[in-house]
């Protein structure tokens, strides 16, 4: 009976340890994974505690920048386009490793390219206008990047691509705003060097957003319309040829026409042009 049970004692140790040896196996491979997920854009629980220090950090800036008014908006501009760029690279290194759709996988493969390069320009920028560039993501960002990361991967690329479409736009909005009235000559020549990449990422963007069912963007809609206004479209109070305008037409004598109050061009006309 002793031989039974000292057998059965030597047998239970051996299974508890094999199953101690599993569990922490089992935890290790948990870190890693982690691990890979905070490298691959997702988020630990030591970047969560980095982003608490980070929210102080900006707040210690903004009250800094809020000293000189001639100054701050330029300052804003540089911290809060630091924060943006980190977020986006993080989001698009998740979605070049998670994503199952190879066009989304392409632009995240652009934007973390092309935003690794733009932040690079951006700490020089930053030195040159004393601004502290995080170094890490504030606790807001953290948790949205977690949200994000938590999502299946087909609602991820859609919710990625939704997002990438949102911040594009205002980004170009800011950068054209930025590169003609910023004081800052770095600030004004960084905003003028990287619209064109922002630009280019919209219409990438706004493409695999049509191949996901996605409303497309407006944005390149609204600058071409603003490229137009120094152009010869209809109701210009400019010189051209069109009807209905203010401006002179393209004749040189005296209107036979009706309706005339000037000389020559199309019907009515009151400016110069030539008559029918």
């Amino acid at each position: 009976m002793k031989r039974h049970t000292s057998l059965f004692l030597a047998l239970l140790a051996v299974v508890s340890l094999g199953l101690g040896v599993a569990i922490a196996q089992q935890s290790d491979q948990t870190d890693r994974n982690r691990q890979d997920r905070g490298t691959s854009g997702g988020v630990t629980n030591r970047d969560m505690q980095g982003g608490q220090e980070v929210d102080q950090q900006i707040n210690q800036q903004l009250q800094q920048f809020a000293q000189d008014p001639k100054t701050a908006p330029d300052k804003l501009f540089v911290l809060l386009n630091g924060i943006g760029n980190q977020m986006e690279i993080q989001l698009a290194r998740y979605a070049q490793d998670h994503s199952q759709n190879a066009q989304v996988k392409r632009v995240a493969q652009s934007i973390v390219q092309d935003h690794t390069q733009a932040w690079q320009q951006l700490q020089q920028v930053a030195q040159q206008v004393n601004v502290q560039l995080p170094k890490s993501l504030p606790t807001m960002k953290q948790q949205e990047l977690a949200i994000f990361t938590a999502l299946p991967t087909d609602e991820f690329e859609k919710c990625f691509i939704s997002l990438m479409q949102c911040e594009h736009a205002k980004d170009i909005t800011k950068f054209r705003n930025v590169a003609q009235t910023a004081k800052d000559t770095n600030v004004k020549q960084f905003a003028t060097t990287i619209l064109p990449k922002l630009e280019q990422h919209a219409r990438m963007v706004n493409q695999v957003a049509l191949a996901l069912g996605l409303p497309p963007s407006d944005i390149g809609e609204a600058r071409t319309a603003g490229e137009r206004m120094g152009g010869s479209d209809i109701n210009r109070s400019g010189t051209g040829t069109d009807r209905d305008r203010s401006g002179t037409g393209t004749g040189t004598g005296t209107g036979t026409g009706k309706d005339r109050s000037g000389t020559g061009g199309d019907t009515d006309r009151g400016g110069g042009g030539g008559g029918q």
